[in-house]
């Protein structure tokens, strides 16, 4: 029964939340190792063994358990096939594990965790070492009192062994001064080894790097030894950087890492990999610091092949576009000389390869295949995410993955590959494959490794790619894609549609699996995700022909697309919806303001609404003013003129037209897009009688993804829907 036409709200509900707990079982792989573990004289089989990273909802602790599986299996090196694969044991759950790393020879294994604190104490962190019998070390490393607490995070953190395994490095926030009073009476004498207080500096403002990143400001490089159980902070690295992805160089003498420059001041950094920054190497006493990477680039993920030659990393435009074409750089170490490898595509060739966009802007740590020719990596294709293989020597790349869906690069070891793959109706799996001499157009053999909770979501979910022409008056004459995603009907009834643009707007919607579809689909709606003239893989041209045009090109394409499917006679043309987060929430409300008598309902996650007035207020204010077609200074003050232009561009300027039922769901510590955005769309609409429901979600910034947020969001919103369904 489509959208639960014939359910009374309470039975609807019902459904709604049996439907999410069902699929909330789905876990997701995020991380794998592959290791040799023994290799038979008299054949020609390999023992391995896979480790691999999940994460599940857990619905009564409101939180996400995070789990190691481990896998072993046979490897045939004639036929290059994996066989008798088993999971010898139950996962293992490691909750507050916030990094581990293996040593290179597979010996010991790293493990930060932390300990929760009793009674409003602090948490603790613990650095333990691990053999494969035993606990060999566990450091307090806060107590040592020699930094802050340690960066676990993807933009900044690592773990990384030293060849001879006997340091490791990783990055924590500086440790400063005691800021105290003016007024503040000193207690005993300052310990020698400490620095004294300083006074008058107790209320300073610290800046830190925003969004998901609140409270690190001073990242610095330390090196624990494992000998002496020393921890010693590198020296060396300039008061104006921040210092993070931190990799060995060679022969253990020096380290390779990212700075970002701290002035004149901050901008977020998360999800923007555009900031001004630099490659650095450093000796470990300090004293010898180069530079290694031209400042006119934003690097991220350097890794070195085995031989430690040749360092590779990514390397996008400064500023701009938050997500855009990348290159793929290699510094030869030998020859001190910068080579691009694959550099930005503008126009790709039809159904070609369109260039490098990394949603999530790192590397694997193992990309490199074991004869240093060729880098493997994933990359948006169109809407889809793929895994290519680049050698770096000819600059050839090659598809590896040509099966319909989205697919996660992870890890390589002898040539054995392990990915994580998934669908819109089906869920993560682990994969692996063999990579042979001569790749087959039809890429890699790849087999299953494990999946998560069984769901036979290809009986009751279909999608399709649509391919979409814009109107004939547009200025950029590019077709552009969008999935079509919908119930599978045990009769004739048409499901109610549900128009779904990404956010960004330099985003992707993907053919990867998502929990709020899939739910949204088995509760009977039919989804249109659309990736608008500006999402990306499909052209650095085509990407910026949306800066100065949003509020026009991208609604005119969500509309067209929309119209599209109603035209097709697959859904139920009186019951059209219309939810979408951040920049997908300013097309939301651009459209319900646009076309009032369109969309049943609406719904909103953290919306941009005005333009202007987030300059102030969002630690991105550089977005403002790049989408608005004009370029970004730091000392910007808006005149009127700009003022005009953005709020001409912004939704709020349609509000008195809006007659749609909107539900709008903010995160409270969103420094992204500022709960006032929303507040201030939703007291309007109260105001002049547009019905209207606001969600406010504390501890929950823009992604709202806590366990209890994120469900709570998604019931209500198939709640407000259901609610307004023309029956």
């Amino acid at each position: 029964m489509a959208a639960g036409r014939g359910l009374a709200e309470d039975q609807f509900l019902d459904k709604a939340v049996q439907v999410y707990r069902e699929c909330a079982k789905v876990a997701s792989v995020s991380k794998a190792r592959l290791s040799i573990l023994e290799q038979d004289s008299n054949s020609n089989t390999v023992e391995i063994s896979i480790s691999s990273q999940w994460s599940q909802r857990d619905l009564e602790r409101n939180e996400n358990h995070s789990f190691l599986r481990n896998h072993i299996a046979s490897y045939d090196t004639t036929s290059l096939s994996l066989s008798n694969i088993r999971e010898p044991s139950f996962p293992v759950e490691t909750q507050n594990l916030q990094l581990w790393s293996t040593s290179l020879s597979g010996r010991y294994q790293a493990i930060l965790r932390k300990v929760p604190g009793n009674k409003g104490q602090e948490d603790k962190q613990f650095l333990e070492i691990w053999s494969r019998s035993h606990l060999v070390k566990n450091v307090d490393v806060l107590a040592c009192e020699k930094h802050g607490k340690i960066y676990e995070d993807s933009q900044f953190g690592c773990l990384a062994w030293s060849v001879s395994e006997k340091y490791l490095l990783y990055v924590a926030e500086k440790k400063l001064p005691k800021a105290v009073s003016y007024f503040e009476k000193q207690k005993g004498e300052v310990a020698s080894d400490k620095p004294p207080p300083e006074k008058g500096k107790k209320f300073d403002f610290k800046d830190d790097w925003g969004e998901q990143l609140v409270s690190k400001c001073s990242p610095v490089i330390v090196l624990f030894d494992m000998e002496n159980d020393d921890i010693r902070v590198l020296e060396g690295v300039p008061d104006n950087v921040s210092a993070g992805q931190v990799r060995w160089g060679p022969k253990d003498e020096s380290v390779v890492f990212v700075g970002w420059f701290n002035e004149p001041y901050r901008l977020g950094l998360i999800y923007c990999p555009i900031r001004k920054n630099a490659l650095y190497s450093l000796s470990l006493d300090g004293k010898s610091l180069e530079q290694l990477t031209d400042v006119k680039y934003a690097v991220h993920s350097p890794r070195f092949n085995h031989k430690k030659d040749k360092l590779i990393y990514m390397a996008l435009d400064i500023g701009g576009a938050h997500l855009k074409c990348g290159r793929l750089m290699q510094y030869d170490w030998i020859a001190k000389t910068t080579s691009t490898i694959i550099d930005v595509v503008d126009i790709p060739e039809k159904g070609g390869f369109p260039g490098i966009y990394n949603l999530y802007l790192t590397l694997a740590d193992r990309c490199w295949t074991p004869d240093g020719h060729s880098v493997i990596l994933s990359t948006v294709w169109r809407t889809s995410q793929k895994i290519v293989l680049i050698n770096c020597q000819d600059k050839t790349v090659t598809n590896l993955t040509p099966a319909p869906g989205s697919w996660s690069y992870l890890d390589i070891n002898s040539n054995i590959l392990l990915a994580s793959y998934s669908s819109l109706n089906c869920p993560p799996k682990l994969m692996a494959a063999a990579l042979p001499t001569d790749i087959l157009e039809s890429g890699l053999s790849w087999i299953e490794v494990a999946h998560s909770e069984i769901l036979n979501l290809e009986k009751e979910i279909t999608w399709k790619v649509m391919t979409v022409a814009p109107s004939e008056n547009s200025d950029f004459k590019d077709e552009y894609e969008a999935i079509f995603i919908k119930p599978v009907s045990r009769d004739e009834t048409k499901p109610p549609l549900i128009v779904f643009p990404h956010g960004g707007p330099h985003s992707a919607f993907m053919s990867d699996f998502s929990l709020y579809i899939a739910c949204l689909c088995k509760l009977g709606f039919a989804i249109l995700g659309v990736n608008f003239r500006g999402s990306l893989g499909f052209g650095q041209t085509q990407l910026h022909s949306l800066p100065e045009n949003i509020g026009t090109q991208d609604v005119q394409d969500v509309q067209r697309a929309a119209l599209k499917v109603l035209g097709s006679g697959e859904v139920d043309t009186s019951n059209v919806f219309i939810t979408g987060g951040s920049h997908g929430g300013f097309l939301t409300a651009h459209l319900i303001g646009k076309y009032p008598d369109f969309y049943r309902a609406a719904a909103m996650r953290n919306p941009v609404v005005e333009v202007s007035s987030m300059v102030s207020l969002s630690d991105i204010p550089d977005w403002c003013f790049f989408e608005n077609g004009e370029e970004f200074c730091y000392d910007a003050v808006l005149d009127g003129q700009t003022l005009a232009s953005m709020f001409e561009k912004s939704p709020i300027v349609h509000i008195k037209k809006v007659k749609t039922p909107t539900l709008i769901m903010l995160g409270e510590d969103d420094l992204r897009v500022p709960p006032s955005q929303g507040k201030k769309y939703y007291k309007i609409l109260k105001a002049q009688g547009t019905k209207a429901r606001l969600l406010s979600y504390p501890d929950n910034n823009h992604p709202i993804s806590k366990v209890e947020a994120e469900s709570d969001a998604l019931i209500n919103m198939a709640r407000w829907f259901h609610e307004h369904l023309l029956k």
